[in-house]
């Protein structure tokens, strides 16, 4: 990726975004608060646009991220950017892309300039490029670079702090600078996730790097719970699966299909053509298993149960049990001695009342990417009189742009007025609408937000299924909605009409 005479004058040519390849930018030549001049465009990530630049006061250089504007339009997400770009400034570890500055674009509370993150130019090459490039990798190379992306995530969470956003493209694999040495990893984007959050909440999302992010996402965090390391380990878990079979463990191509999997599906076993050893393999699984409390309890213990699988130590891990349904999960249980599988059913329902659906609970999510609604349908017959009309009770399914697993909850139908509660994590969503039985089409108003915060109130439409056991439709925000963007949504109904 060296451009002109880059490479003769900085040998940090290939630099610390290298995942992006460099294209052609008409801010090259910009100069950021007297102090950085941005000299060649690197591309772009998910959450903006990567440069390197020029300290203008020292003249060495350093990696620019300007960040996207839509994630600091708001001042609440421009003080969630503030407080974590100064968390992450304070995380100092060799296998950590070290923060140096940042600038959060305004000035006594007016907007000046671009907010930025300035960083460590890194020599490298992402890990996501290297996969893309090489495929899988050999066992002994997989664990050796785990083992530094473990020791720099660890350091960050003995602090209390989160990654959020754990994928091959925010890990930079830097080459030997010496004859002995080896190739080092380096984490970056430490404390960007949370900003990005705030942004799909406001229905800023960029879907293509939404879906991107999702084959990395714990279950948790699909489904809008709360989080603490052992989502990290998880996400470290999809990362390393990947890292030795060259695919991440679950696939589709579209957000809820990747939901679904993350939620109900166990990870495929290792092909034996790769000669994954039993050790590895366990470790790996550990990581990904669907209840939390099975994993490694951070990034460090991660880390070291790799060294000690490696080394032919004994690690006491998770078995990844294959499930003889896609709904069951099947868990292995030690007693006295002997290995036995004990098959626990996972209700597919949401007991009436449940304020959350757990792990093993989780919502039963129909993987095909949903249909919108058609704008012109062709006149409806009227339904048979024993057809189901009656909405009330709770339905499951993805809504937003970001495809976030929620509850719809109908709590109210008089004649064809609709009124209930949306439920998305903490979020708590007050709406009314209307059903017409006859063309079977739903209209919903979102009227208050109940609990939680970051949610632009919008409108929803779409239809009732036949069998009257689905609903599908688009939505728009208030924010999304000035700018074109609208989302599909679908639901089914769990619990039975009241």
């Amino acid at each position: 990726m060296e451009s002109s005479d880059n490479k003769a004058t900085n040998p940090q040519a290939q630099s610390t975004i290298e995942q992006y390849g460099p294209t052609a930018d008409p801010r090259i030549g910009l100069i950021l608060d007297s102090k950085y001049k941005l000299v060649e465009h690197l591309g772009e990530g998910g959450m903006g646009s990567v440069f390197r630049a020029e300290r203008l006061h020292i003249g060495d250089y350093v990696a620019v991220k300007l960040l996207h504007p839509d994630l600091v339009r708001e001042e609440h997400a421009l003080e969630r950017f503030r407080r974590e770009a100064r968390a992450a400034a304070m995380i100092r570890h060799h296998n950590v892309v070290s923060i140096h500055d940042f600038s959060d674009g305004t000035s006594n509370g007016n907007k000046t300039s671009e907010a930025y993150i300035v960083m460590e130019l890194v020599q490298g090459v992402s890990l996501g490029n290297l996969l893309r490039r090489e495929g899988h990798m050999s066992p002994q190379r997989a664990v050796t670079l785990m083992q530094d992306i473990c020791a720099g995530v660890g350091v960050a969470h003995r602090r209390g702090l989160l990654h959020r956003d754990l994928k091959p493209d925010n890990v930079i694999v830097s080459p030997p600078n010496h004859e002995g040495e080896r190739e080092t990893a380096k984490v970056v984007d430490f404390g960007l996730a949370k900003v990005r959050d705030i942004a799909a909440q406001t229905s800023l999302t960029n879907t293509g790097a939404v879906l991107g992010t999702l084959y990395y996402m714990s279950p948790e965090q699909c489904s809008g719970e709360e989080l603490d390391p052992r989502a990290d380990v998880y996400s470290l878990g999809a990362m390393f699966y990947e890292m030795l079979t060259g695919q991440p463990p679950f696939r589709s191509n579209n957000v809820a299909g990747i939901i679904t999997k993350h939620l109900h599906e166990l990870p495929p076993a290792f092909p034996p053509s790769l000669q994954i050893p039993p050790a590895l393999a366990q470790v790996c699984f550990r990581a990904l298993a669907k209840n939390r409390n099975e994993r490694q309890a951070d990034a460090v213990v991660l880390g070291r149960e790799l060294k000690a699988a490696a080394s032919g130590q004994a690690v006491q891990t998770v078995s990844p049990a294959r499930s003889i349904s896609k709904w069951w999960i099947v868990v292995p249980v030690a007693v006295f001695g002997l290995v036995a599988l004990l098959i626990t059913v996972i209700a597919l329902n949401f007991v009436a009342g449940r304020m959350r659906a757990s792990r093993d609970a989780a919502v039963n999510i129909n993987a095909a990417a949903p249909q919108p609604v058609n704008p012109s349908p062709a006149p409806v017959q009227a339904p048979p009189s024993d057809a189901p009309t009656n909405l009330k009770g709770t339905w499951a399914g993805i809504y937003g742009p970001a495809g976030n697993v929620t509850k719809l909850i109908i709590k109210n139908q008089k004649d064809n007025e609709l009124e209930g509660v949306l439920e998305q994590g903490a979020t708590r969503v007050a709406f009314k609408g209307t059903f017409d039985p006859r063309s079977r089409a739903v209209r919903l108003s979102q009227t208050e937000v109940l609990s939680g915060e970051d949610w632009s109130l919008g409108e929803d439409v779409g239809t009732l299924s036949a069998d009257g056991k689905k609903l599908s439709g688009t939505g728009k925000d208030a924010i999304g909605g000035a700018m074109g963007i609208s989302y599909n949504w679908t639901f089914e109904r769990v619990t039975d009409r009241h």
